[in-house]
């Protein structure tokens, strides 16, 4: 997908009105898009394997509303800036997509960015991997479904999808299909 073509859809079909917040941890993530060699991309982020938190798996810059920020996007740009080591005067935000409650009690609102540079310096201590894919690749309404599979030797019923870098699931996955419904929307 070009990135032309990515935009016009976004902005003629705005998302449809975040959830109500209702006490939940507030917090957000940068779904953060880049032209490769012409080609546009989305980042992801893997999470270390020894950390507390959700180890080990594919996600997207962001985090916990912390005291100095403004408001989410704020949040999203502290964060992006903090894990992919870039300046956050860097990114140019497009948008934002519909907000999502976890089921571990966190408010969580996305927002759609695009990057200007493609240096990196990752925070080790939150980021073991970095790695982009090509949006076709990524949003294919067919892609994600239920199933099983086996997570720290649990078998967990998850919603996801599998990757050419492993399984996108939960939360990551989720905002995934909240954008390919966003870029799927009828004209």
């Amino acid at each position: 997908m070009k990135l032309e073509a990515l935009l016009n859809r976004f902005l003629l079909h705005p998302p449809p009105p975040s959830q109500s917040y209702n006490g939940e941890i507030e917090a957000a993530v940068l779904v953060p898009l880049q032209l490769v060699d012409g080609q546009l991309q989305i980042v992801f982020t893997r999470r270390p394997d020894d950390i507390p938190h959700h180890p080990n798996q594919i996600c997207f810059p962001g985090g916990k509303r912390e005291l100095g920020d403004t408001d989410l996007m704020a949040t999203a740009l502290r964060e992006t800036e903090e894990e992919l080591g870039i300046s956050a005067s860097t990114i140019k935000v497009l948008g934002v997509l519909p907000s999502r409650i976890t089921r571990t009690g966190f408010f969580v609102q996305p927002f759609l960015g695009m990057l200007s540079h493609d240096q990196f310096s990752p925070d080790p201590v939150e980021v073991a991997e970095l790695f982009s894919l090509p949006v076709s690749e990524i949003l294919q309404p067919h892609a994600f479904h239920g199933e099983t599979v086996a997570i720290n030797n649990e078998q967990l019923e998850i919603f996801g999808s599998y990757s050419s870098n492993g399984l996108i699931w939960g939360m990551t996955a989720h905002i995934l299909v909240d954008l390919i419904k966003q870029l799927n929307a009828p004209t």
